[in-house]
């Protein structure tokens, strides 16, 4: 079978693509190998969560404890209702879903760089800002439903929906610079 010379263009593109995506791996496992504590995404988060949960009448207490990935301090959050500390850790920063635009946004064919700042400029503290809502609601719905479902309620809005933010945002991307990949 021969491979048309457009055929070619499009898998070279397509490693391309791919090997310029895998790069932005490098600081996830950078951060995990060295135990980096990211404290100045932590605590931001935990300040916001600490102005949200009084308004919806939450009690809680802000506390330090020892993150298992860094070994560093870093803020939890415990909230009396539910009898529940909730960690903030590198985690819970939402910066492998952030790689992961960056990613996705740079690798993606175009020369136009100063398009592609900019998006990555609106785009990355509008993904900060839903990590942290997402935060906001694991810990509401678990304050209605109970802390027996942590594990599947974080994973839900954890894993599915900031995963589904990243595609959306990367088609927004794609759509506005008129690129096909």
């Amino acid at each position: 079978m021969k491979i048309s010379r457009f055929d070619e263009k499009k898998i070279k593109g397509a490693i391309i693509f791919c090997l310029k995506f895998a790069c932005f791996s490098i600081p996830i496992h950078v951060v995990k190998w060295l135990g980096i504590n990211l404290w100045f995404l932590q605590y931001p988060i935990t300040s916001v969560l600490a102005m949200l949960l009084p308004i919806f009448g939450i009690h809680f207490e802000v506390f330090h404890t020892l993150s298992p990935e860094s070994l560093g301090e870093i803020p939890a959050i415990y909230v009396k209702e539910l009898n529940y500390s909730f960690a903030i850790d590198n985690s819970c920063t939402g910066y492998i879903s952030i790689l992961a635009l960056c990613g996705l946004v740079i690798s993606t064919p175009s020369n136009e760089w100063r398009r592609k700042l900019k998006f990555l400029s609106l785009s990355i503290p509008l993904l900060y800002g839903i990590n942290v809502v997402r935060i906001f609601i694991t810990i509401l719905i678990l304050t209605q439903i109970g802390v027996k479902y942590v594990d599947v309620v974080h994973s839900i809005l954890w894993r599915e929906f900031l995963l589904s933010i990243v595609v959306v945002l990367w088609v927004i991307y794609l759509r506005n610079a008129r690129v096909s990949v």
